[in-house]
């Protein structure tokens, strides 16, 4: 087990649930049931809950290579249904890509997206260049400031792990606009609080992170499955 919150069982809930849900979508698709302009909407919608599974994965402690063959698997499908206004998604994929080493050709096909939406943003573009190894436009506005202001600032100024811990302990979960208090709820929508930014910060940056090792919403072993 990885998460600190919810015992394994609830993951297994949560991931047999999720595995209900894509088979009725797949036999519908079999079916033909599924109308030609509800395709990319279904699509988009599996390939969310394969997501969300994979992180519930990783919470219960899942080994790291099945997750990251599961990864690439979903970077596929999740290029086919790229949504630039869901900023959430496109940080959480590039994150956790980085994290797991993806091949730099995925980080280059989502950056070109991402372009190509002219949806800038200064976390998104520091995560894909530094990756990719292209210049950095450092003018770019970061947009959303209230959740990510700290980490832009610990990039910029700071690169102390203690500081990071500090963001982490008391910012991390307050800040989130997704997901947020999902522990509590009865419908199994909690998968995790992962901060994959910060680990995918920390990678990029050659950071010790030992002292975030045991914190709750710190993916360490994602940053070091190598």
């Amino acid at each position: 087990m990885r998460d600190k919150i919810m015992p394994k069982q609830y993951f297994d809930k949560y991931i047999d649930k999720r595995t209900e849900m894509l088979l009725k979508y797949n036999a519908a698709f079999e079916k033909g049931e599924v109308k030609e302009e509800r395709v990319k909407p279904v699509k988009y919608a599996m390939s969310l809950i394969e997501e969300y599974m994979l992180i519930a994965r990783y919470s219960r402690g899942d080994n790291i290579c099945e997750i990251k063959e599961m990864y690439e698997n979903i970077f596929e499908k999740w290029i086919y249904v790229f949504e630039p206004d869901n900023y959430n998604r496109a940080l959480r994929m590039l994150s956790i890509g980085i994290c797991l080493e993806t091949e730099k050709k995925n980080i280059i096909r989502v950056y070109n997206l991402l372009q190509k939406s002219k949806k800038e943003d200064w976390l998104l573009e520091f995560l894909a260049c530094t990756y990719i190894g292209e210049e950095f436009d450092n003018n770019i506005k970061l947009l959303f400031k209230k959740e990510y202001e700290k980490f832009k600032d610990f990039i910029e100024n700071s690169r102390n792990p203690s500081d990071l811990k500090q963001i982490l302990k008391k910012g991390w979960y307050n800040s989130r606009r997704e997901n947020y208090d999902s522990h509590n709820r009865s419908d199994y929508t909690y998968c995790g609080y992962w901060s994959f930014e910060a680990g995918a910060i920390v990678k990029l940056l050659g950071i010790d992170d030992t002292i975030l090792k045991d914190m709750k919403y710190y993916p360490y072993d994602l940053v070091h499955y190598k």
